[in-house]
Formats: structure tokens, sequence, C-alpha cells
């Protein structure tokens, strides 16, 4: 039943070899996009990434981050353990300005919040779920 499905979306049918018309492939995707079997990437280089609610502020916050500290680590051209480390040394290179640099720290000291918070999250949770 798999390999069915997979054939039907590949546009390969089950008992042979057969092509389907740029047009009919084209609907078939739009179909499945449609009904859900099938999201696009939002942008090349960008993926979709599914997680339970209860953490998805939290994954936010150390995405935002995370994006930080690797365009900082980019700018200076070397690794850094932490991105408030990586931050420090873009500004003090002159690649940040004070502004940014206050910026970066606060969604850095947010992520270790998340990071660290997360725990609480299950045992909020659970306290009022009755478990």
């Amino acid at each position: 039943a798999v390999a069915a499905a997979f054939a039907l979306l590949l546009g390969v049918e089950a008992m042979g070899l057969r092509h389907w018309s740029a047009d009919a492939l084209q609907r078939r995707r739009l179909r499945a996009v449609e009904r859900g079997y099938v999201r696009p990437h939002p942008r090349p280089g960008w993926e979709y990434l599914e997680v339970e609610s209860a953490i998805k502020e939290p994954l936010r916050q150390m995405a935002g981050s995370l994006r930080l500290h690797r365009l900082h680590d980019s700018w200076t051209g070397s690794a850094h353990h932490h991105g408030r480390l990586a931050s420090v040394e873009a500004w003090r290179a002159g690649l940040l300005d004070d502004a940014n640099l206050r910026q970066a720290s606060s969604a850095h000291r947010l992520a270790g919040r998340a990071k660290h918070g997360v725990s609480r999250l299950r045992v909020e949770s659970e306290e009022s779920s009755g478990d």
C-alpha cells in the first residue's frame, strides 16, 4: 500500500512504468499540497520543523539566538561555544555597533532562559492537567 501511494505521488503505476503528462503531474502535486500530504518549502535553504505546541516559543527564541550566533561567527571567522561570545567578538572587531550588541545579548539571554526553563513548562502543564 505504501509503495502504491509513492508510485501514485511520483507518477509511476504499480503494474509498470507510466509517465503522467506535465499538466496531470502538476495537478496531482497541487492536490497533494492542498490535502496536506506535501508542504512546499518556504524559501530556498529553509525548512519547516514540526514541534510540540508547549515548546514552540522557547524554540523560536533559541532559533533566533542560533541565527545570530552563526552570523557573528561567520563575520569573525571563528567558532564560539556561546552565542554571546560570538556577538562580543563581532562588536570588538567593529562589525557590530552598541545597539546591535545589546539586541544580540538580549536574544542570547532569552534563548538561555528558554533552554533552562523548558522543564518548568512540563511541570506546570502536568500540574494543571491533574496528572
